[in-house]
């Protein structure tokens, strides 16, 4: 087992502990420690500490009133100090004023978590949590709607301003919503009968209580679908909405709803109706596609009317299947939409109608690059489902690779490494733009390649050079691609030594640290240069190179890091007895030396060492007096180490190594 770097105020340490030593006592003797860190000068290592009593939970109920104090710092300590509230559950109730407060400002998201995880003792803060999800929505929306399921019935006053939410296409926050209702308590029984019978109440609440109902049964409601129908013509919007949701939720066993539900999309005084009626029309599925003409004119609206509406009906024409090939070209052309969710819902729906959506690969491809992580993954899927096809697209890619914008070459190099083999008559336009001069094309490029070729070793020399690159992400798409094209290294290695003897320290300090420390045992033939670079005048190139040395293991390095352990830097000599603990029993040599530094004024340093000692395992044993005096060592850092290393000693010692 391996260990990160001892920081102030980190307590990563702290979940090995928690498992050998009574929690009580931990949080007890842990607590007040924290708290001082709390008030440190050092803004780390008040986020580190505000951290580290969220992870203890309610056991650090004492620090209660000094994390609401955080909550009125800067924006990052406030956070952690919300995040470390909501840990603590119930036993922080008396933070929720302040939490209600934060939400105001600008840690509305960490702040509405936290509340939710308070639960029910948040009930005052619902009137708040109800304004943020009325507002535009965000990442922020779907934490307050969440915070409020978990509230409980004491948010029922919340109960519509979810279930408008429930015709999202956000499909995260539709599934909250949804939720968040069944907590709130919304469906009382299973009297299906009884609900559909107050679907034709004169009173309007009674009507909107039974709609939600039958909203939240599923498949279970089919029996109310004639009312159902009815009602998508209540004079109650919210009613005429959740009617057409309870009919999607039904699925294809709502298919007499269709002609209804197509009629409601013309609703022009409703979007909302629209929108739920669009959505519901794909959730019946492929029974629906004589909807075909209307979803296409709702979809065609993307381009100037609202973003939910059109993106239900794209998801619809997608939930038609190949019926849909002719919307095909509107949903290439909302691929490029500005709204995320447009963009998402076009995409998969190209993807489901497969084959006939082939001519879309470019478009599609453009997405692979899109700031939105969930619309990149559709466009990957989307393009994997029109493989069969894809390679008839890899001469338009070729067409593209020559656009004057560098966005579009990127995206077409994505879509050739998505393409794989098929694309293999590319590769030396792909290697050309090895050179390009963009550094998101020249990427682009070293991707395409390892998805096209892997194992192709001809074109190794031409990746090679990016190893240098100015560019640091150039330079780990690079390396990623040589690892698939030559997992052995052997003629990655030759390079990186080679370039470890370059003349700029950034280029070797950047070696070190990724390519080599990630080849670790691989890399053993670069040990001499990492040897030499210990002694460069550059400091990050030599905590670079110990770091390496540490990963890459074995004991040729060892002598040359004990003599670096009597340095004057305590951030170098705390480095070494890292790397010295990565090495493990292989540094038994270095016990003396690490022993000695038991004692060292820099807890950091003293910290490492045991660390490293506890690493080493049995032959460290005769350090063991020494370790258990740092059991009342002022740092607690130090302590936690020591106590680490005495447990992986006496490990050590039981299995004999």
């Amino acid at each position: 087992m391996r260990r990160r770097s001892l920081m102030l105020g980190s307590l990563f340490l702290q979940i090995i502990i928690l498992g050998s030593f009574n929690r009580a006592l931990f949080a007890e003797s842990t607590v007040p420690e924290l708290l001082k860190q709390l008030r440190d000068p050092d803004q780390k290592v008040r986020v580190s500490a505000a951290e580290a009593l969220g992870k203890m939970g309610p056991r650090a109920q004492s620090a209660v009133p000094a994390l609401i104090q955080a909550l009125q710092s800067g924006q990052l300590l406030a956070e952690k100090a919300a995040e470390a509230l909501g840990e603590m559950g119930d036993k922080a109730a008396s933070a929720v004023p302040a939490l209600t407060v934060a939400m105001r400002g600008n840690i509305t998201c960490a702040a509405a978590s936290s509340l939710g995880n308070i639960g029910p003792a948040a009930g005052s803060a619902v009137p708040e949590l109800r304004m943020v999800i009325t507002k535009a929505r965000t990442m922020c929306t779907w934490r307050a709607v969440t915070a409020l399921g978990q509230i409980g019935p004491s948010a029922k006053d919340a109960t519509w301003d979810i279930a408008r939410l429930l015709g999202t296409p956000d499909p995260a926050l539709r599934e909250a919503a949804k939720t968040a209702l069944l907590r709130i308590g919304i469906k009382k029984d299973d009297d299906v009968s009884r609900w559909a019978l107050g679907l034709s109440s004169s009173d309007p609440s009674v009507r909107r209580d039974s709609v939600l109902a039958l909203a939240l049964y599923g498949t279970k409601a089919k029996s109310a679908i004639p009312e159902l129908i009815k009602s998508l013509n209540d004079p109650e919007p919210d009613v005429r909405a959740l009617s057409a949701y309870a009919l999607g939720n039904i699925g294809a066993e709502a298919k007499s709803a269709v002609p209804a539900l197509i009629e409601a999309l013309h609703y022009r005084r409703d979007w909302r109706l629209r929108t739920f009626a669009a959505r519901a029309l794909g959730d019946i599925g492929p029974d629906a596609k004589s909807a075909l003409p209307a979803l296409l004119d709702r979809a065609s609206f993307g381009f100037s009317g609202r973003d939910d509406e059109c993106a239900n009906a794209a998801y619809a024409l997608g939930q038609l299947g190949p019926e849909a090939g002719d919307a095909v070209d509107v949903l290439t052309r909302l691929v490029s939409n500005y709204q995320k969710d447009v963009r998402r819902e076009a995409a998969g729906a190209l993807g489901r109608i497969g084959v006939r959506a082939s001519g879309s690969a470019l478009e599609v491809a453009k997405l692979l690059v899109d700031y939105e992580a969930d619309v990149r993954e559709t466009a990957r899927e989307t393009l994997e489902k029109i493989s069969p096809e894809t390679k008839n697209a890899v001469p338009v890619y070729l067409i593209e690779l020559e656009s004057s914008t560098a966005t579009v070459r990127e995206a077409a190099l994505k879509g050739l490494g998505l393409t794989g083999g098929e694309a293999a008559p590319a590769i030396p336009a792909i290697v050309r733009h090895l050179q390009d001069p963009a550094a998101k094309v020249r990427s682009g490029a070293a991707y395409a390649l390892g998805r096209i070729s892997p194992g192709n070793t001809a074109i190794l020399p031409d990746l090679l050079p990016l190893l240098h690159d100015e560019d640091f992400f150039v330079r780990q798409t690079a390396f990623s691609t040589l690892r698939a094209l030559e997992p052995e290294a052997s003629r990655t290695v030759v390079e990186l030594r080679r370039l470890m003897k370059d003349s700029n320290p950034e280029l070797q300090a950047y070696i070190a640290a990724y390519p080599l420390s990630d080849l670790g045992a691989q890399a053993r033939a670069a040990v001499p240069e990492l040897i030499v670079a210990l002694h460069d005048p550059n400091p990050k190139v030599r905590r670079s190179a110990i770091a390496a040395l540490g990963k890459i293991g074995g004991e040729a390095s060892v002598p040359e890091l004990r003599s670096m352990l009597k340095g004057s830097d305590d951030r170098i000599t705390a480095a070494v007895a890292e790397a010295l603990s990565y090495i493990g029993p292989n540094a038994k040599g270095a016990v003396p030396d690490l022993r000695a530094l038991l004692s060292h004024s820099a807890p950091e340093v003293r910290g490492q060492a045991a660390l490293a000692l506890g690493e080493i395992g049995r032959e460290s044993r005769y350090a063991v007096p020494e370790i258990k005096i740092l059991l009342e060592d002022p740092d607690v850092m130090v302590r936690y180490a020591a106590m680490s290393a005495l447990a992986n000693i006496q490990t050590g010692e039981e299995n004999g190594n």
